[in-house]
């Protein structure tokens, strides 16, 4: 059986590769079985909803993409003299994040807005699960006022890498029933170099 991920490069960047959901099925065709709802999602918000798809029997995603594969760097740079404790020169960074979505013609407006350099208010990545026969999210990870760098168009993909002001991680615990048992959240505000962690 194959596995469900793979990791692709990323063209035009130097020794930089993404993890992406595999195409592979490690099966005859013949007897492949799969769901039509992605593991992974997105959502493009800008004056308007940018994205759409026709996830089966949800309109809760109807403004949700299918997302093959995302890379997300963060770190926090200190002080290198850390004897004292103190931690006074230390910065929080985020690299520039990176979507690998299919190629659709919104990818067209997205490059109307890289051009314009308009800020885009929300991008939402959404990792969904089933959970007690219901669609559920167990992770989102939403950026606000997110500036695009750069649009790499890959046949019928698309590499989209943004900037991004502020950053709210969730995550939705389950219990094995299936029900909601509670959630994590981690916010970084990168204009004023600050993160909250809430549980």
């Amino acid at each position: 059986m194959a596995q469900p991920y793979e990791l692709i490069d990323v063209p035009g960047s130097e020794d930089l590769r993404i993890l992406t959901v595999s195409k592979s099925i490690g099966m005859p065709t013949e007897k492949a079985i799969g769901s039509k709802t992605p593991w992974w999602m997105i959502s493009i918000k800008g004056d308007k909803e940018i994205l759409s798809s026709t996830v089966e029997g949800n309109s809760v995603y109807k403004n949700f993409a299918e997302l093959y594969g995302f890379q997300i760097d963060v770190s926090r740079e200190v002080s290198s003299d850390i004897s004292n404790q103190l931690f006074t020169s230390a910065m929080i960074r985020h690299e520039d994040c990176i979507v690998l979505i299919p190629n659709g013609g919104y990818v067209a407006e997205l490059e109307n807005i890289m051009n314009s350099g308009k800020p885009i208010a929300k991008i939402t990545i959404q990792g969904t699960g089933w959970y007690n026969n219901a669609l559920k999210p167990f992770t989102t990870i939403a950026f606000d006022n997110c500036y695009i760098i750069s649009i790499t168009h890959d046949l019928d993909r698309a590499f989209i890498r943004f900037r991004v002001q502020d950053k709210t991680h969730t995550f939705f615990a389950h219990d094995q029933k299936g029900e909601s048992s509670g959630q994590s959240i981690c916010t970084v505000t990168l204009g004023d170099n600050k993160n909250t962690v809430e549980e």
